[in-house]
């Protein structure tokens, strides 16, 4: 995957965590689909997990933690 951005924008997906969990892999993949799309390069895109508490540990590869 190329990760080097070229636009002035960049879309950032966040999961807020309470009872389902980080975002998955198979989540990540569908929101990059819904993203690619609509036009947008997935090297504009980025995920956040959020989480409650420091105890979350994000289960996509890629994903930032925001705790």
């Amino acid at each position: 995957m190329d990760t080097e951005r070229t636009s002035d924008y960049l879309i950032v997906f966040v999961e807020v965590v309470a009872t389902d969990g980080p975002i998955s892999q198979q989540r990540k993949e569908a929101l990059q689909q819904i993203a690619v799309d609509a036009g947008f390069k997935t090297r504009d895109l980025a995920f956040v997990t959020a989480f409650e508490d420091r105890q979350g540990d994000p289960a996509a590869g890629g994903c930032l933690c925001w705790p």
